[in-house]
């Protein structure tokens, strides 16, 4: 059976066990719908790819100890802290980002 047709679940348990193919099918499987989140409030395309990888990165390296019931609702959990903790290393709220794109558009 293909890795690609298994589970998030199945997935994550192989990933738990080290299986870097697998963990590479999921991150093929919700890298565009998180990128895509990230760009609702990031407006540059590298920092929603950056956000992306640090979650996944985040994932693999805490993979022995993370307990993920529902990959879908973490991973957009993730990517939201991803995206607020950017603003604010950028130094810029949800709120005044947001406000300063509909005073520019």
């Amino acid at each position: 059976m293909p890795l690609s047709s298994l589970s998030d679940a199945d997935l994550w348990s192989l990933i738990v066990n080290d299986n870097y193919r697998a963990f590479t099918v999921l991150f093929q499987r919700y890298w565009l719908k998180l990128y895509k989140t990230a760009q609702k409030y990031i407006k540059d395309d590298q920092a929603c790819e950056e956000s992306v990888h640090d979650l996944f990165l985040n994932i693999w390296n805490r993979r022995n100890y993370l307990i993920i019931n529902n990959f879908d609702h973490y991973l957009k959990a993730s990517i939201r802290y991803q995206v607020y903790a950017h603003l604010k290393k950028a130094k810029l709220s949800l709120i005044s980002y947001q406000e300063n794109l509909h005073k520019d558009g």
